[in-house]
């Protein structure tokens, strides 16, 4: 996170005064930004203006953070010693469920540190054609793939007690056009960054991919990871739930070889998902989170690998005559889609959880949810009240150190908690992200007067008892909602 320090040497303390262990990733000098912004809202009062204002981004361990609720953190300036990142010269970072080396052609050996099960050649980036429109990626009719471990590549490792990365960057040269393509051709430089980030004690290896795109036209970039899973087909999230998709549309293939004219387009599976998609055995699970493009494709041999889309360019609104949909354009063929084309800077990001368990067992709904939600950080500081940061006005620290509202036994996926509609109270929405029927309950440490089961509507279907607080929620089966 970013805060605001008034020193370099600062500590971290928690609601009960003890040191929480952080590191520090950077200062950045912002004094005369902030105090030249800062207010004075009352002009006879006596204000904190510090000497120096730090913009610090930095990594602190949090636990036991309450479920719906919050904890408060203390910064004491002047005090302790900053733990910075330090560099290393070392190809490999590691925390407690993984160990990570980069490969000598740019990929990743992954080692599961349960039971040293390895996963190698990951986190390969893929360029290849993109002959498509607006509504239909197809490839290049004469396509040529480029892959990272074909790159000339340089890479940076910072370690700590608390987070461990490192960036490689890929000198990525690709074809300017579709042109240059089918004459295997690359005079396009395409700067790739990949960030791979492990923090202590979180399952979920953290990814950015960065690239400079100005110069390629019509093309497509995704990254691969081999899972090494040999499964039916994969499991995905959708709303409210996960379903099972087989890797192939077989019999609908069959038909379009068999009847091309009788179809508009091929039946291919490239598919969405919500939060995550994943292979799973009966020992292992290999999901992926995006935060940005919800597209993947299970492909090689056995369709162990899944291949994720970070982008993809595209030059016509409509296209007519593509491999994946031959014959007729979808829209219209004149207008031009320049910004689609996406010649700018890009940055994307994801995550990556491999466990030794099955698909049941992993929890791979709620943790796909902790990843892309996250914790909420606000700053309070006198010095920062100025119109470029956060406004505040004066508050009395009326409200406890720590609170929560409410926990449940963490079987069902929470959805949201908003205010309802039409009347009073709060709406609480949870869905089964599993396959086996699931049964919670929620434990409230304000007791509400009155519990209801309501639908999507916010009317009633049955009131709720509550005992001592809490109240047992009907069984759910999968991919159910409840509110």
């Amino acid at each position: 996170k970013n805060i605001y320090t008034p020193s370099k040497n600062f500590e971290i303390q928690d609601k009960d005064g003890n040191p929480v262990p952080f590191v520090v990733d950077g200062f950045e000098d912002e004094t005369d930004e902030v105090n030249g912004a800062t207010i004075q809202l009352n002009p006879g009062e006596k204000i904190y203006k510090p000497e120096k204002v730090y913009r610090t981004t930095v990594t602190f361990e949090v636990k036991d953070i309450p479920a719906m609720g919050y904890q408060q953190y203390y910064l004491v300036p002047n005090s302790g010693k900053t733990v910075q990142l330090t560099s290393s010269d070392k190809n490999v970072i590691e925390n407690d469920y993984y160990k990570i080396e980069i490969n000598p052609n740019g990929s990743l050996k992954i080692t599961r540190e349960s039971d040293g099960a390895v996963f190698d050649q990951q986190a390969i980036l893929e360029d290849n054609g993109d002959e498509g429109d607006s509504y239909n990626y197809s490839p290049a009719k004469k396509d040529w793939i480029i892959y990272s471990t074909d790159q000339a590549f340089k890479f940076d490792t910072k370690v700590s007690p608390l987070v461990n990365k490192f960036k490689i960057d890929y000198d990525f040269k690709v074809p300017a056009d579709l042109e240059e393509r089918a004459q295997k051709k690359a005079s396009a430089l395409m700067p790739v960054s990949l960030v791979v980030e492990l923090e202590q004690g979180s399952p979920v290896i953290r990814f950015k991919v960065t690239t400079d795109n100005r110069q390629p036209l019509d093309h497509r970039l995704c990254i691969d990871f081999d899972t090494q899973i040999i499964a039916d087909g994969s499991i995905d999230d959708i709303q409210f739930g996960s379903i099972k998709r087989p890797f192939e549309l077989k019999k609908a293939l069959e038909d379009w070889k068999k009847n091309p004219d009788d179809w508009q387009e091929k039946p291919i599976s490239i598919n969405t998902m919500q939060t995550f998609t994943s292979l799973s055995d009966k020992k292992n699970t290999f999901a992926i989170f995006p935060n940005g493009v919800r597209e993947y494709e299970d492909i090689n041999e056995n369709h162990s690998t899944i291949r994720l889309t970070l982008f993809r360019t595209y030059g016509r609104l409509g296209k007519s005559d593509l491999l994946y949909r031959p014959g007729r354009a979808s829209g219209d063929a004149t207008v031009a889609t320049p910004n689609a084309e996406l010649r700018e800077n890009l940055s994307f990001d994801f995550g990556v959880y491999i466990t030794d368990q099955n698909f049941e067992e992993s929890d791979v709904a709620n943790t796909a949810k902790d990843f892309k939600t996250g914790l909420q950080v606000f700053e309070y500081a006198k010095f920062l009240n100025g119109r470029l940061i956060f406004p505040l006005n004066e508050v009395k620290r009326k409200l406890p150190k720590q609170y929560s509202s409410f926990e449940t036994k963490d079987k069902l996926t929470l959805s949201t908690v908003k205010k309802a509609e039409n009347r009073n109270g709060y709406v609480i929405r949870l869905y089964n992200g599993l396959f086996n029927d699931i049964e919670d309950e929620i434990k409230f440490i304000k007791v509400p007067k009155t519990v209801e089961l309501v639908d999507l509507k916010e009317d009633t279907i049955e009131t709720l008892k509550v005992q001592n607080g809490v109240v047992k929620l009907p069984k759910l089966a999968h991919a159910k909602v409840m509110s």
